[in-house]
């Protein structure tokens, strides 16, 4: 399983860096990644072989060490982990031979990710029921306005009926006046 992206490149001792980790533990979680199946790429221009590591690699490097903290799988347990959820192969443990007490652990890493996930989603809430609040509140203000035109045009439409009437009677008042009149004359 290789990975592919845009690279940036690290050494081992800037990951150590990065991590808190001292380098040895970065070149152990290394070997413990790659025979669980990463793929790191090396550098064809060293001719020692040594490891260089991307973005993508060092975010790896992250999980796998938050997961050794929060859990206390082994490295190599962890690594497993790590790399399947990585490569989206870990639904169950069924792929990953744990000890009962490891999956117990790793399903209590797992509950931890989903409750970190769901307090992440009630810290929204505050904010989407206010927009919630601000949508009914415009809905009102529209229904109001709605409202208050549609008796707009009602009171238009009567006055036009009206008019309408008047006329149709001033007509018929000519029409019945001009008969008279022309019979006088």
């Amino acid at each position: 399983m290789t990975h592919n992206d845009s690279y940036n490149q690290f050494s081992s001792s800037d990951i150590a860096e990065m991590m808190g980790l001292e380098s040895v533990t970065v070149r152990k979680y290394a070997i413990a990644l790659e025979n669980a199946g990463y793929v790191f790429v090396r550098s064809k221009n060293n001719p020692t072989g040594h490891r260089k590591y991307s973005e993508q690699d060092a975010m790896i490097f992250q999980q796998l060490k938050t997961l050794r903290d929060n859990s206390g799988l082994s490295v190599e347990k962890a690594a497993e982990v790590v790399v399947a959820k990585h490569f989206n192969r870990l639904k169950t443990s069924e792929s990953i031979a744990l000890s009962n007490s490891e999956e117990k652990t790793l399903e209590f890493y797992r509950f931890e990710e989903r409750y970190s996930d769901l307090l992440e989603k009630i810290n929204t809430l505050p904010t989407i029921l206010d927009e919630i609040s601000t949508i009914r509140r415009e809905n009102e203000e529209i229904k109001q306005l709605l409202t208050d035109r549609d008796k707009i045009l009602m009171q238009t439409l009567r006055q036009m009926q009206e008019n309408a009437t008047e006329a149709e009677r001033n007509e018929h008042k000519k029409g019945f006046l001009g008969f008279f009149r022309s019979r006088k004359n």
